[in-house]
């Protein structure tokens, strides 16, 4: 008994313990600037793949100038690929992140929002674009080896196929979009809620 009263009347403002030390304040910070630092590193890193994959679809485009049913294919994924393109260079440009040493919960805060809309609009293109960048490069693929319009119109057993591939691929494309943000994007993501939650209980 006279254990837990020591306990609930102990002062642990002045405890080394304490949620609100200095030390403690400044370990939080410097996990949070280490955390976000990582996390944008990992979305810019996701931006350089989208204008990678950009650059190299548009050489595939230029593979068979002169074949418009080549050409409408490529076009279909090129299409995915510049509106993720355009999308994340104006949200990258748009973003101006606080100074991490003096407005670190609100650099933090801003950072999550940065992530969020990212995903949030990643997960709706796959959802939509799945299945047209699924019949563009089906259709790029049948036309590079020498599959006419009209050969594949006129070929039941081939739109048959067609149908129903595309048709998977419009149902896995709303199942993927789980799985769109990596393990390492969630884990930090995590940690840094928590880290905010944390700096504002000590005042930070």
């Amino acid at each position: 008994m006279a254990l837990t009263d020591d306990w609930k009347t102990r002062d642990w403002g002045a405890s080394e313990f304490s949620y609100a030390a200095p030390d403690l304040r400044a370990a939080l910070r410097r996990s949070s600037q280490h955390n976000v630092a990582k996390l944008l590193r990992a979305y810019r890193r996701q931006f350089g793949l989208v204008v990678a994959l950009t650059a190299a679809t548009l050489g595939v485009l230029l593979l068979q100038p002169g074949n418009p049913q080549y050409q409408m294919g490529v076009g279909l994924i090129l299409l995915y690929c510049l509106v993720q393109c355009a999308y994340l260079t104006l949200t990258f440009r748009r973003f101006r992140l606080p100074d991490l040493t003096l407005r670190t919960t609100e650099a933090i805060q801003e950072t999550l929002a940065l992530a969020r809309a990212i995903n949030r609009f990643q997960a709706a293109l796959v959802a939509y674009f799945v299945p047209l960048v699924f019949l563009g490069s089906l259709l790029a693929t049948l036309s590079y080896y020498g599959w006419s319009m009209a050969r594949i119109l006129g070929s039941g057993m081939v739109l048959t196929v067609i149908g129903l591939t595309t048709t998977l691929m419009t149902l896995l494309g709303h199942y993927l979009r789980r799985f769109l943000v990596s393990r390492q994007c969630m884990a930090l993501i995590a940690q840094l809620e928590a880290s905010r939650r944390d700096l504002l209980d000590v005042g930070a």
